[in-house]
């Protein structure tokens, strides 16, 4: 049986650690371009865990936002834990 473990409910930073160190890569959607608010620190989890990541946003690469889950499929947008490939 897979055994998960749950990050703190309130901190949410915590959580969004936990989501990009269990992840094989992370995507960043935003409507901005420049990383701000929750995203920032996305982006910095994913340099501390050395993860990949690339981050898409609305202002800067417009329709490859609106294309990228249908070609990346739904596999790839899913925590490895849900797809039941946790270590």
């Amino acid at each position: 049986m897979l055994e998960t473990r749950t990050a703190p409910r309130a901190d949410y930073l915590a959580r969004a650690e936990w989501n990009v160190r269990d992840t094989d890569a992370t995507v960043i959607f935003t409507l901005a371009a420049k990383l701000r608010g929750g995203s920032k620190p996305t982006a910095e989890f994913a340099a501390k865990h050395a993860k990949p990541f690339i981050h898409l946003s609305q202002e800067a690469d417009g329709a490859a936002v609106a294309a990228t889950p249908t070609s990346l499929g739904r596999r790839f947008l899913q925590p490895r834990w849900m797809r039941g490939e946790l270590d």
